[in-house]
């Protein structure tokens, strides 16, 4: 077993050949914050930092594609459901897990967050049930080909 000093010393070597902390932290069991703490004094030659740079850059586009799906959702609900686009908050994206299959709801779900009563509540189910029975007939699109 390895001890942290080890640990340290592998982190620093790694470091020093330009790695990102998570790429490190892929090779050593051992917290960011950690190695934050081993090698926030530690400087990079300009190749490996231009190599980390290029890297943010490129997880920020992608970061930058899911918005765009983001907008492409809420505007299917939007024009679904009738409600102006500006009244739909932030999107929520569940993280992947094997308890359920993917992209079986192509345009996710949507979630209606009313004060606490239960009146709202039974004429919000009322709506729903209506709104079922127009809504299905505008839902019925093929289904993707992975299903």
């Amino acid at each position: 077993m390895q001890t942290k000093l080890d640990y340290k010393k592998q982190a620093t070597k790694l470091r020093k050949r330009g790695w990102s902390y998570n790429e490190i932290r892929r090779k050593i069991p051992v917290a960011k914050s950690t190695l934050s703490l081993w090698l926030k004094y530690m400087e990079l030659k300009p190749k490996y930092k231009k190599r980390l740079y290029t890297k943010m850059i490129v997880e920020c586009l992608s970061k930058g594609a899911s918005s765009q799906k983001e907008r492409r959702d809420k505007k299917f609900w939007s024009e679904l459901t009738g409600i102006p686009f500006q009244n739909f908050g932030k999107s929520f994206v569940k993280p992947v897990s094997s308890g359920y299959k993917k992209n079986n709801l192509y345009y996710g779900t949507m979630r209606i967050e009313v004060p606490k009563s239960v009146n709202i509540k039974h004429r919000i189910f009322g709506w729903v049930s209506g709104a079922l029975k127009n809504i299905a007939p505008k839902v019925e699109r093929p289904k993707p080909v992975n299903l």
